[in-house]
């Protein structure tokens, strides 16, 4: 028997015993030879709580590679709230800063908060109510300071039936046997995780499709330790919809926050991080905020929620402050700034435009790209999927020039193709993906200091987004259009009409015709238009200014998008119907699919997650949205 640890200096005695009292500080702790561990932090001191675990987590050889944290709180925790704890813990200073850093726009209702570069997962429910019970209870994990029981996470992973990789070796621990060896966590860098490794026994998934569903899926999967192989058709990663050019990453607004709305947050949430780290600054993306406009015949959509209104409404129409994290009502200069009047706007009114802080915009093809540029994940093009069929407690995938891979699950993520090997596979179910073309219209950015192009993207009827570097110079593009009348990705000369009549709506100082030699210097002014297919490198141009680039999404009639396991066919799983906002929920939506495999705690309310299950076309039902 080995000395009993000792408590580590500066090291509250109340969270060092219900630690023990967990098994997490014996010689073999219960979470070790775990994939991922769920512990349930207390409602008193969560926030301390969750500090002494994630240090203890860090320094233990034994512990897993991903650690889940649940935690429910009646009022959201601001950055000053973790201050006073690095205060009197100073052991715990870059820890707690990292939590301050994260816990902004908490709205009532779950949030996911990524730690630890992404190992450490924080699923914190902000408010009280049945939502919120009905979510702690159907969640498995341990309770923070009690013994591991059968309702844990190893009790969830054998319903999902899931051999996961071995994550961190079993080692001997390291513990100091003596008061004075250095504590746990004083103030030094966690460790580093190394890069899994490619094990033989490791699980393969195969994931098809390489747009921005099934490159999130791979991701998702790999950094959990899968071995996963994409197929896709095209010769290039991002050759269907989402080699868009460019695109925006903005959340929804709706009167009764509804499921999409806070969809569209979470995932934001979730891009943010990612292109943080792993894209180019306004070169990928910019996160230059957004006015979206109150257009005619969209303000039913665009109400401020009842609940984020003081009871008095005032001419600030003062939001939760929470809420002012994401979004404001855009002030006078965010108005001339994209060359527009400003509103006029009485005490009670709704405003006439909206700031999002956080939205701007992205290339998808750089976001597909540093998704899949994972040392897990092979990408393999011009592979045609054509069928596939349960072999044993395997799959085979058939493509078209004969081959077959296999993987012990496959993810399908070909947007309006999944349809064909979906009915193949149940032909009794109901799958209405419906393809929905799209065009995007653009063209050169006009010499500096001409004026009348807005500085950031505008939306509200349509989207203009300014200032978007490509090859040649610097472009704007608008759009796009919608057509549920054709599935090629063709470019239409009467889309682009349609383009830039809807942007003269949107802006209508570009269209004015006192500044004709400033729209004709913006493309604004444009003749004859050809016709081509999308997949090509550059955006073609049309004429002698204006560029057009066309694809096909894939949508539902509900709005939402299909994600989960496919009943009725064990180890499929499914990933599409993201429609025209792949960019804000893409890695969202792969997050909450590799939950689902790995039995891990769901990444959003399960009752959203619920609407979003590929089975729910069983009935008719309501739009949603």
């Amino acid at each position: 028997m080995k000395p009993e640890r000792p408590r580590p200096a500066q090291w509250p005695d109340w969270a060092w015993n219900d630690l023990q009292s967990s098994r997490l500080l014996t010689d073999t702790p219960a979470w070790a030879g775990h994939a991922q561990w769920t512990l349930g932090l207390p409602e008193d001191h969560w926030q301390l709580a969750l500090l002494c675990t994630w240090a203890l987590w860090e320094k233990e050889p034994q512990a897993p590679q991903r650690l889940h944290l649940l935690g429910h709180t009646d009022h959201p925790p601001s950055a000053d709230d973790w201050a006073p704890l690095a205060v009197d813990w100073p052991a715990f200073v870059p820890l707690a800063a990292e939590c301050a850093q994260a816990c902004w726009g908490l709205l009532p209702g779950l949030h996911r908060l990524v730690l630890a570069k992404g190992r450490l997962q924080l699923s914190l429910w902000v408010g009280t109510g049945a939502a919120r019970d009905a979510w702690w209870s159907s969640t498995p994990h341990q309770t923070w300071g009690q013994p591991p029981t059968h309702t844990g996470p190893t009790a969830a992973l054998a319903r999902q039936k899931v051999a996961l990789p071995p994550s961190r070796p079993t080692q001997e621990t390291a513990w100091p046997v003596q008061a004075s060896a250095p504590p746990i966590m004083d103030g030094d860098q966690p460790r580093q995780e190394p890069a899994p490794t490619h094990m033989q026994s490791t699980p393969t998934i195969l994931v098809l499709g390489s747009g921005l569903a099934g490159a999130s899926a791979a991701r998702a999967l790999a950094e959990r330790g899968y071995r996963v192989r994409v197929l896709d058709a095209g010769t290039a990663p991002a050759q269907g919809a989402s080699g868009l050019p460019v695109g925006l990453m903005t959340p929804h607004v709706s009167g009764d926050d509804n499921p999409l709305s806070r969809l569209t947050r979470a995932g934001l949430r979730m891009v943010l991080a990612h292109a943080q780290t792993h894209l180019r600054a306004s070169e990928d993306w910019s996160p230059s905020g957004l006015l979206e406009r109150r257009m005619s015949g969209k303000a039913r959509r665009g109400r401020w929620p009842e609940a984020w209104l003081s009871p008095h409404p005032s001419d600030t129409l003062a939001l939760i402050d929470a809420a002012q994290d994401w979004f404001r009502p855009a002030s006078a200069a965010q108005h001339l700034a994209a060359g527009l009047p400003v509103p006029e706007q009485s005490q009670a009114d709704e405003p006439k435009g909206i700031w999002h802080l956080r939205a701007g915009w992205m290339k998808p093809a750089a976001l597909v790209a540093s998704l899949l540029d994972h040392p897990l994940i092979e990408w393999h093009g011009q592979t045609t999927v054509t069928h596939m069929h349960a072999h044993g407690q395997t799959w085979w995938v058939h493509d078209q020039q004969g081959r077959v891979h296999e993987g012990q699950q496959v993810v399908i993520a070909l947007g309006p193709s999944s349809a064909g090997l979906l009915q193949a596979l149940l032909p009794h179910a109901h799958w209405p993906l419906e393809p929905l073309r799209g065009q995007v219209t653009g063209g050169a950015m006009p010499p500096s200091g001409s004026g009348r192009m807005p500085s950031h993207p505008v939306n509200g009827l349509g989207s203009f987004l300014p200032g978007v570097p490509m090859p040649d110079s610097p472009t704007w593009w608008y759009g796009s259009t919608y057509d549920h009348s054709r599935s090629e990705p063709v470019c239409l000369s009467q889309d682009q009409d349609t383009n830039m009549s809807q942007l003269a709506g949107l802006l209508p100082l570009l269209a004015d015709t006192k500044h004709t030699n400033e729209a004709k210097e913006a493309g604004l002014l444009h003749q004859g238009v050809g016709t081509w297919h999308a997949g090509e490198a550059n955006p073609t141009t049309f004429g002698a200014s204006l560029r057009n680039w066309a694809g096909v999404r894939c949508t539902t009639h509900d709005r939402l998008p299909v994600v989960g396991p496919l009943e009725g066919a064990p180890g499929v799983h499914v990933l599409t119907a993201l429609g025209s906002r792949g960019i804000t929920l893409g890695l969202l939506c792969a997050d909450l699919l590799a939950s689902y495999i790995c039995g891990e705690p769901l990444p959003i309310d399960p009752a959203v997650a619920h609407l979003l299950r590929p089975h729910r076309f069983k009935k008719s039902i309501k739009s949603l949205i």
